[in-house]
């Protein structure tokens, strides 16, 4: 019975060695498949971090071409508005040779009657009527702007100037 307990037993032993040899060689196969994942999931987590950063990047991208089309809307509103405001007045001549502007809708008329606009003022985007003033002794009849006076139209028919009055001169009495 020894020679079968010392067999057992050096079958056991046997089958430790070769349980300990299984385990061992389980544990290197574990530990590659680790590694082999591990490297796995860090090409994994690099390529989504580029992925994110190119995606970031194409957002910051959409935000500036947003904010350009909201930019570039609003200059185009502007320039729309100024051509609808430029194309509410007409070019006039309140005199032969002078130049106004006048609404699209208004009929040129005398200029005593009819509202006309300094085309100066007008091309520097401000709209100021002009003041006629009648022809008066010595000066001539008017459209005078506002803002400048060298934007001014004359319109001619200056009535003649009185004639002075002469002052005697005292002479002294003795």
């Amino acid at each position: 019975m020894n020679e079968i307990a010392g067999a057992i037993a050096g079958l056991n032993l046997a089958f430790n060695v070769l349980k300990g040899a299984m385990a061992a060689r389980d544990d290197a196969l574990i530990k590659a498949a680790q590694i082999d994942l591990q490297e796995k999931l860090l090409n994994a987590s690099t390529t989504a971090l580029s992925q994110v950063q190119s995606t970031h990047a194409l957002e910051l991208e959409a935000q500036q071409l947003r904010a350009d089309l909201v930019q570039a809307n609003a200059r185009v509103q502007a320039v729309e508005r100024e051509l609808e405001k430029r194309g509410a007045y007409k070019m006039a001549q309140p005199a032969p040779g002078q130049w106004a502007r006048l609404p699209v809708g208004a009929v040129a008329g005398s200029p005593e009657d009819t509202a006309y606009f300094c085309a100066t003022c007008y091309s520097e985007g401000k709209e100021v009527p002009l003041q006629y003033r009648k022809a008066g002794p010595g000066y001539n009849a008017g459209l005078y702007c506002q803002v400048s006076q060298g934007h001014s139209l004359n319109l001619g028919g200056a009535l003649p100037a009185p004639p002075r009055q002469r002052t005697a001169i005292a002479t002294p009495r003795w």
